[in-house]
């Protein structure tokens, strides 16, 4: 009885590791999209994904890189230029580095008039309603979940690995919040910039003492919002406290969001 268990625990799969990516929104209020990927190379992986239909339309984009045999995890893996005409909205993506192998998974409403360069190939302007992958110099559409897919085959083989992330915890006990103290020129840009009822969202590292040691902005803010705000944001973000979380008798890091409401 014994040895079947331990076959059958040798023969079940193992889990697949966790690849945490970080992930932005790009609104568009035209008609038509049109998604540019220049310097990608052949390893790189491109999804483009059918999302619900939004009053307000947008593309989210979830990144991560492959940087020196191993994942990156949340690393926002791309730059973009965005640009509007009247019917049709632009937007360029480029690799952030270019040694590294980038994984870009776009949702895209599910009935936009879409198009696409992929550097070696234009696809015109159609009704989107089916996920397309983009890798290795072909275009296959229909498949699901590619990108991660293929990512995880790769981990699979041993050619490439993912560290160990910290679980996600939605409500630690905070022991202690901040707040950015912005002076009275920052408070004016962002008023100007952001309107009223704005919050800045950071997904944080917290050791298995309650301190926070990483976070990473995962809200969509104006990317001309000066760097003196983004940079006293990040300074309270860092300066949250916790109280430990105890697993089995063992305390254990974790992470979770931080939400700042932004003085108006």
């Amino acid at each position: 009885m014994t040895f079947l268990f331990l076959f059958f625990l040798l023969q079940s799969p193992a889990k697949p590791a966790e690849i945490v990516m970080h992930t932005d929104r790009i609104e568009f209020r035209t008609p038509d999209l049109f998604l540019q990927f220049s310097g990608f190379s052949r390893a790189d992986m491109i999804e483009l994904v059918p999302g619900g239909k939004q009053e307000d339309s947008s593309i989210g984009i979830a990144s991560a890189a492959v940087r020196n045999l191993m994942v990156q995890h949340r690393l926002k893996s791309y730059s973009f230029e965005q640009t509007s005409e009247r019917r049709r909205t632009r937007v360029r993506f480029e690799p952030a580095d270019v040694r590294q192998d980038t994984v870009l998974v776009i949702t895209v409403p599910e009935g936009t008039r879409l198009g696409f360069n992929t550097g070696t190939e234009i696809v015109q302007q159609y009704v989107f309603r089916e996920a397309v992958f983009i890798h290795a110099g072909r275009i296959e559409k229909g498949l699901k979940t590619a990108a991660l897919g293929t990512l995880q085959a790769r981990i699979a083989k041993g050619e490439i690995i993912v560290p160990v992330m910290p679980p996600f915890s939605s409500s630690p006990r905070v022991i202690h919040a901040e707040r950015p103290e912005l002076d009275d020129g920052e408070l004016l840009a962002v008023r100007r910039l952001l309107g009223k009822g704005t919050a800045a969202v950071f997904e944080a590292i917290v050791t298995e003492t309650g301190q926070v040691i990483e976070v990473i902005q995962t809200s969509t803010l104006p990317r001309r919002l000066p760097r003196s705000v983004m940079r006293k944001l990040e300074d309270a973000a860092m300066r949250f406290s916790y109280e430990p979380q105890v697993v089995n008798g063992r305390a254990q890091g974790f992470r979770t969001n931080i939400v700042l409401e932004i003085p108006q």
